[in-house]
């Protein structure tokens, strides 16, 4: 009895992780990340990305700069989260049940065509 509640924790824990690297993997398609982007982000973000829209004077807590080195060693599970539930204590509200799945992604990809994925340095 007790290896099969091993077995079976083993194979939880299997299926949880798996969908975490699944998510990290996921492909969303730029172009049309571009013109979501557009619509809904660069009035905070920008054009650039660099948090300096038109909208951005006006907010308490600025918008964030997605082409700093903060914003680009995120994971994209991070970014995706931000993205469908938003930040706590800023102006960036979530997109879920505003944007579909796979147009979170495509803005994900768009924001990773602006600004690539930057693993963290490891001290040496």
């Amino acid at each position: 009895m007790k290896k099969i509640v091993i077995l079976l924790s083993w194979i939880m824990l299997l299926g949880m992780t798996g969908s975490l690297v699944f998510a990290q993997d996921r492909q969303g398609d730029p172009k049309s990340g571009n013109g979501i982007y557009q619509q809904h982000c660069v009035r905070c973000h920008g054009i650039s990305g660099s948090g300096d829209g038109p909208e951005a004077a006006f907010l308490t807590v600025p918008p964030t700069n997605l082409l700093s080195e903060r914003s680009r060693v995120k994971s994209d599970f991070e970014l995706y989260m931000t993205i469908a539930h938003g930040s706590i204590y800023s102006p960036m509200h979530g997109w879920m049940g505003r944007l579909q799945d796979h147009e979170m992604w495509d803005v994900l990809a768009y924001i990773r065509f602006l600004a690539p994925y930057k693993a963290i340095a490891q001290a040496q």
